[in-house]
């Protein structure tokens, strides 16, 4: 019988500055050297290696395309990450796919994003298509609250965005839970902290009562964000909600503004079972 699979993080993002394939190759490889494993080798075209029972295997085909595949023991099962990209062409962005599944085990890891996610996102502007992917917690002051409401309606937004209210009472715990949800939802979300009580103020008066977020709270703004007029779509009753946990169950999608219930959703689906271009059997899915 074929193991459970339970997938616990994903990541779909484009690249339009070549070669992906160098700055990709160097941050992941050094995520695997503090794992154990040797230098990456760009003079070969696929290699082996394994260390403390991890198996680490990393290719790549003529036509700009590659795959690296890490898989690690946990208690009665697999954790494997597996990075796959490709290379712009004519018609077609460059892209990189982050994965990160279970197979087997009695429950779910607890997981965050690879190790090598902010480093990479670091190299270029990398985006979801629309929206740049930043390697870390962006504060928002008020002076740039139009914008970012403005980023939210765009509908080419694909990855949801986390926005952490102010804690009047416990400033640093604000800090420290848009911290840990940048760490943990790193290339999967958008993850913002809004700076003080007067960005805070604009950020809710912008949005409507219906939408905003205060009190220490966090909110998800998935897609699509629709808007009536001057103002989003109301959504459900917004309240104070408590941080997603990464790595406990697969993301759910919503459609509308709001708090989701668990993790935010991937930032992009994939069409399954593709064979297209040089990569044909090789990258097992294009982004859409």
């Amino acid at each position: 019988m074929a193991s459970q699979v339970t997938r616990l993080y994903q990541a779909v993002l484009r690249d339009r500055e070549p070669p992906i394939s160098i700055r990709l190759r160097r941050t992941f490889s050094e995520w695997t050297e503090a794992k154990g494993f040797p230098p990456a080798s760009a003079a070969r075209a696929r290699t082996e290696h394994e260390a403390g029972g991890a198996r680490l295997v990393m290719e790549r085909r003529g036509g700009g395309c590659g795959r690296y595949t890490l898989g690690e023991p946990v208690a009665g099962g697999l954790l494997r990450t597996q990075v796959t990209y490709a290379e712009s062409v004519p018609g077609m962005t460059g892209w990189v796919v982050v994965t990160v599944e279970q197979h087997g085990g009695r429950e779910p890891e607890a997981v965050t994003a690879p190790g090598f996610l902010p480093a990479y996102l670091r190299t270029a502007r990398i985006t979801d298509g629309a929206v740049h992917v930043e390697d870390g917690p962006v504060v928002l002051d008020e002076t740039e609250v139009d914008r970012f409401v403005r980023t939210l309606a765009d509908p080419r937004r694909r990855v949801p965005a986390v926005v952490v209210s102010v804690d009047a009472q416990r400033p640093e715990a604000g800090r420290a839970r848009a911290d840990h949800l940048a760490a943990a939802l790193t290339g999967a979300a958008l993850v913002v902290r809004l700076a003080d009580l007067r960005a805070q103020d604009r950020f809710n008066e912008t949005l409507g009562e219906r939408l905003g977020v205060y009190g220490g709270g966090v909110r998800t703004y998935v897609t699509p964000f629709a808007r009536r007029g001057a103002l989003p779509r109301a959504a459900p009753d917004h309240g104070r909600s408590p941080a997603p946990r990464p790595g406990r169950r697969r993301p759910r999608r919503g459609r509308r503004g709001g708090r989701s219930a668990g993790p935010p959703a991937p930032s992009s689906r994939t069409t399954s079972g593709g064979r297209w271009g040089p990569c044909a059997g090789f990258c097992p899915a294009r982004p859409s």
